[in-house]
């Protein structure tokens, strides 16, 4: 019988003919066996986080506290294990020391934003602090102020141990200089 579509009669009369080894009058009753294939794939309840996600969640944990990530965490059926990896810049906790340079980038810009802001707010607060107004204003308050920017930008800035490259600070680079031989030079003779 060749593949293709067919009617109820002839699909009866072939899974006879099949199931007997010889051919059988059809009669118009059809019974199949639905054979269930091997899972491929994910397994049952395991999701596929996208990427951008990941970052959020990172993201969030870093910034707004745990309790916030798992919160959105939960929204998307997202485990406690995986909210500690993406804080950490991994993908899962089978590759928590593998990071992936995406989500920690992410996070690390999103901490650095915050800190300029701190930072520039830091810088007001501190030329807040004037001979004048030390006399005349309370110097707690304008301190406390210099003091509490002071916390974020320190906790906003990305650890070293969460960088990828341990050497990504501030890198100076010297060039030296190309070492050329005479004879590249074209030579002309004086008389004296």
């Amino acid at each position: 019988m060749a593949i293709g579509v067919v009617n109820d009669d002839s699909l009866s009369k072939e899974l006879q003919r099949l199931s007997t080894g010889r051919a059988v009058p059809c009669h118009n009753q059809s019974t199949a066996d639905v054979v269930e294939m091997p899972h491929r794939g994910r397994s049952d309840g395991d999701n596929n986080v996208p990427s951008s996600l990941r970052k959020i969640i990172g993201e969030t944990s870093e910034i707004d506290g745990r309790a916030s990530a798992k919160e959105l965490a939960r929204a998307f059926n997202i485990s406690d294990s995986s909210i500690s990896a993406y804080a950490n810049g991994s993908t899962s906790t089978k590759s928590y020391h593998n990071r992936e340079r995406a989500i920690l980038d992410h996070i690390n810009k999103r901490k650095l934003k915050i800190s300029n802001r701190a930072s520039t707010k830091l810088m007001v607060a501190l030329d807040a602090i004037t001979d004048e107004k030390l006399n005349n204003a309370k110097l707690r308050d304008i301190a406390s102020v210099a003091s509490a920017c002071s916390a974020v930008i320190r906790n906003m800035e990305p650890e070293p141990s969460k960088m990828i490259n341990q050497n990504e600070g501030v890198q100076f680079i010297v060039f030296a200089p190309a070492i050329v031989s005479e004879d590249k030079f074209d030579i002309i003779d004086l008389n004296e």
